[in-house]
């Protein structure tokens, strides 16, 4: 992926690698995912590609919230609901929002975010759209609330649920969140069963987070119970976690959590040395005030602990004023809902008399209001009726005299049809009256007179020519005038003509003939134009074997397929370069030329094992009773 990424040319290919590289490092190497989505959101944006910056600001959402920045995660998911919204595709509309909520949770808004997911649990619960997400998320928030009730409850809704879908890493989470509940009922036993099929199945995924997460869990646990080496164990290993995924947030726990459990051990060197290292990672989330009053009233009495007192005197100080910040903020916040409501009371009484007033003159206007609607109504029914019968008046008037000029038009048509058919008939006859008896005479005469000159090698030789020339002038005449004959032009009579040309031509050689002829071939109607051409090219690819491919067998192929027939010539022979004969040869530029004419197609294939020749013609079934090129 990171090869397409870096080396594609193809705008859509290089986008989707920069979107799941952005993805796949989020939860393992969130800064190098904020490169490859800031390098996906810089490309989408200049080729205007909506939904690429939707993925763009996604990963770049994920990649902060992996870091702990939940403010710009917040910045970014906001954005990306904003760009699912016009897309309209439910199961986006949950992902994105379910981001949204989760950073509120994060920045200790617990409030708002369980108001986003109660409003999203109740359109987004269908099977075809659920989000098992939901669940794990608003069991946080009602631990956060201490209502373990609650978050007990989703817990085990969403593992009921999780475990049906193909996204199981979800199912470890809510088992870490249930054991939170189980402990806290004293259930330990339970819990930390859970915990360790938690942690062991998100070992298998690459949720670093999550694991980081249960790890905590369990170490809380052992520490409540007095196992301190247990306890060190998990949150050494969570720390290492924190630092991989550099998520200060989880760092700045982690700590604590080390610094604590160091002072039931007794190293509180070692303890003093994790909670340094915690305050001054306190000074990266100063935004995320929430957080930072649990952690300063965390420091405050670990520095006492470890008998810190100055620590620990500047940090109960600093949670007291941030409370009171908090609370102020709170207290103007009801004050301003409080204000509002009084305003929306006073605004309410005075919109209810205006109400009673309006009312009574509404309905007086409403009165003569649908008065004269229903006379608009009438005279627009009136008009429309009377338009209508009139324009249907006019369309019967103009199709009937459509329908007398095509009947004249085919009158006119038939009778041109039936003058060129008599006309064809005539020349026809003529030929064969007035040239036939003469050519026929001037063969018979020929061969009477090539016996007396056998001693006379030239003139025999010569007589010999004008016998052969008189005999294909005669058969050439035959066929010039069986396709004048009108009751010729239909494509059964075409295929018949064919069959018996190539029989009559191959019956004194030594070539063995093959036929495939579609049966029945139907009686289309073919232009004289098209006949003549057609039987024209065949018999020349039929003089082509015989004079020189030098062949033993030939196979004729005829078949109709997707509205053309075709006919393909086949030959065991020599064959020739395509290419060059093509600029030599007029018989091949005769052929050619002759299917183009009346747009057909002319193909040839040659190797030294044989010859392939394709003559096909465009054919029209819904055409039948019409003569077509």
């Amino acid at each position: 992926m990171k090869v397409v990424a870096d080396t594609s040319t193809d705008i859509p290919s290089k986008l989707n690698a920069l979107y799941t590289l952005s993805f796949e490092n989020a939860l393992i190497n969130p800064r190098l995912g904020i490169k490859y989505a800031k390098e996906c959101l810089r490309l989408a944006q200049e080729v205007n590609d909506q939904r690429s910056i939707l993925n763009a600001y996604n990963g770049l959402g994920n990649c902060y919230e992996t870091l702990g920045n939940y403010d710009s995660a917040l910045f970014y998911h906001q954005k990306t609901y904003l760009l699912a919204i016009p897309v309209g595709n439910k199961r986006l509309l949950a992902s994105t929002i379910f981001n949204v909520a989760g950073c509120y949770k994060e920045l200790g808004q617990y409030e708002k975010a369980l108001s986003i997911y109660l409003n999203t649990y109740s359109k987004f619960t269908d099977a075809e759209y659920y989000n098992p997400r939901l669940h794990l998320f608003m069991g946080d928030i009602y631990i956060h609330l201490d209502n373990y009730p609650e978050a007990e409850y989703h817990s085990r809704k969403g593992i009921q649920r999780t475990f049906n879908t193909e996204i199981d890493y979800i199912g470890f989470s809510l088992y870490v969140q249930l054991a939170k509940c189980l402990h806290h009922k004293n259930e330990n036993d339970s819990a930390i069963v859970l915990l360790d099929q938690a942690i062991e199945g998100l070992k298998k995924n690459t949720d670093q987070i999550s694991l980081a997460g249960a790890l905590s869990a369990r170490g809380e646990l052992y520490y409540d119970l007095g196992n301190y080496q247990l306890a060190l164990q998990n949150f050494l290993e969570e720390d290492l976690i924190r630092k991989n995924t550099s998520n200060v947030v989880g760092q700045i726990n982690s700590l604590i959590n080390l610094s604590k459990t160091y002072i039931k051990l007794n190293e509180k060197g070692k303890s003093e040395i994790f909670l340094k290292q915690a305050i001054k990672l306190t000074r990266q989330i100063q935004r995320n005030k929430d957080i930072l009053l649990i952690f300063y009233k965390q420091i405050a009495e670990l520095s006492e602990q470890i008998a810190d007192v100055n620590t620990a005197l500047f940090f109960h100080k600093k949670h007291d004023e941030l409370k009171d910040s908090l609370l102020n903020q709170e207290n103007y916040r009801q004050l301003n809902i409080i204000h509002t409501q009084y305003e929306t009371v006073q605004k309410e009484h005075k919109i209810q008399e205006q109400k009673i007033i309006l009312t009574e003159q509404q309905l007086e206007i409403s009165e003569k209001k649908n008065q004269f609607i229903l006379l608009i109504v009438l005279f627009i029914i009136i008009l429309f009726t009377g338009t209508l019968i009139y324009f249907r008046y006019l369309s019967a008037q103009k199709l009937n005299f459509l329908k007398e000029l095509q009947k004249q038009e085919n009158i006119r048509l038939n009778a041109i049809r039936e003058k060129e058919n008599e006309e064809r008939m005539r020349i026809a006859r003529n030929i064969h009256d007035e040239l036939g008896s003469g050519i026929s005479k001037l063969y018979l005469l020929a061969e009477g007179t090539l016996p007396l000159l056998e001693s006379n090698e030239k003139a025999s030789e010569n007589i010999q020519t004008l016998s052969k020339t008189a005999r294909n002038i005669s058969e050439n005449m035959r066929d010039l005038v069986w396709t004048l004959d009108p009751e010729n032009n239909t494509l059964d009579n075409l295929v018949a003509k064919m069959h018996e040309y190539c029989s009559d031509y191959f019956e004194d050689l030594s070539i063995r003939t093959n036929y495939n002829i579609t049966d029945p071939v139907p009686a289309y109607i073919l232009s004289k134009d098209v006949q003549r051409n057609l039987f024209l090219a065949f018999k020349e690819a039929l003089n082509n074997v015989v004079k020189h491919a030098g062949a033993s067998w030939i196979t004729i192929n005829m078949k109709i397929d997707n509205y053309r027939f075709m006919v393909e010539i086949l030959d065991n022979g020599k064959g020739f370069n395509v290419e060059q004969i093509r600029k030599t040869s007029n018989g091949i530029k005769n052929m050619s030329q002759r299917l183009k004419d009346v747009k057909g197609s002319f193909e040839i294939d040659s190797s030294p094992e044989g010859t392939r020749v394709r003559l096909s013609i465009p054919i029209h079934p819904e055409l039948q009773n019409t003569t077509f090129m």
